[in-house]
């Protein structure tokens, strides 16, 4: 899932709030060609999913 943010939750440019790390990930990946910058954030308790 994909949604965009409203513009009082932005500075400029166009921010994307995606609901996994893995749905993050390879939307960056999908978008890499671009002349986009890209910053993945979220709450440190997520990666506990994703370390093994």
């Amino acid at each position: 899932k994909i949604e965009w943010l409203k513009d009082a939750d932005r500075l400029s440019g166009k921010v994307h709030k995606i609901d996994t790390i893995e749905n993050s990930i390879k939307f960056a990946l999908k978008i890499s060609g671009r002349n986009d910058i890209i910053c993945i954030t979220g709450s440190i308790t997520n990666l506990e999913n994703i370390v093994k």
